[in-house]
């Protein structure tokens, strides 16, 4: 387990891609679970059981499309699995590090110190996080770096839109 965690700690510092881990489904499904899991923990900071899972849900599905996609589009669709399962676990890691952060802005005050030091710090969470699906695009894809933030640039931005358009059904 110590020998995984390096990887996910290796894969947050962009010294590693996708590609040292095994192509096994049974480690996708794990971080699947715990990236749900996390993601819906962290909705429900401040919406409803239902609501919290099913957004959680729809990003899971939103990446994963984005990325089978990317790698059919390149010609690579074998990468997948291992693909995803570095982003999810990337993801993962770096999720439980910011939700402390997401917690804190339930009893802040609008415009306070305290409110700008969770903005600052949520805003290098999305800029790292930026960074790791740009480094994993980049070695799954075999482009160049910033291609590969390029890319998850566009993802990111896709993302606003679909979770802005399907996720009031949820509530």
């Amino acid at each position: 387990m110590s020998a995984l965690f390096r990887f996910m700690l290796d894969l947050c510092l962009l010294r590693v891609g996708p590609q040292r881990l095994p192509p096994a489904r049974e480690l996708l499904w794990l971080f699947v679970a715990l990236y749900m899991t996390l993601g819906t923990m962290v909705y429900l900071s401040r919406y409803e059981l239902r609501f919290a899972f099913g957004a959680s849900l729809v990003e899971t599905l939103l990446i994963a499309a984005f990325i089978q996609l990317l790698l059919r589009a390149w010609g690579r669709p074998e990468r997948f699995t291992q693909t995803l399962t570095a982003l999810l676990s990337a993801w993962t890691l770096l999720g439980l590090l910011v939700a402390p952060l997401i917690y804190a802005t339930r009893d802040l005050e609008p415009g306070g110190q305290d409110a700008l030091l969770v903005f600052v710090g949520m805003t290098l969470y999305l800029a790292w996080s930026l960074a790791v699906l740009g480094n994993i695009l980049h070695h799954a894809l075999e482009i160049p770096l910033y291609g590969g933030i390029g890319l998850g640039v566009i993802y990111f931005l896709l993302s606003q839109m679909v979770v802005a358009a399907v996720l009031p059904a949820l509530n």
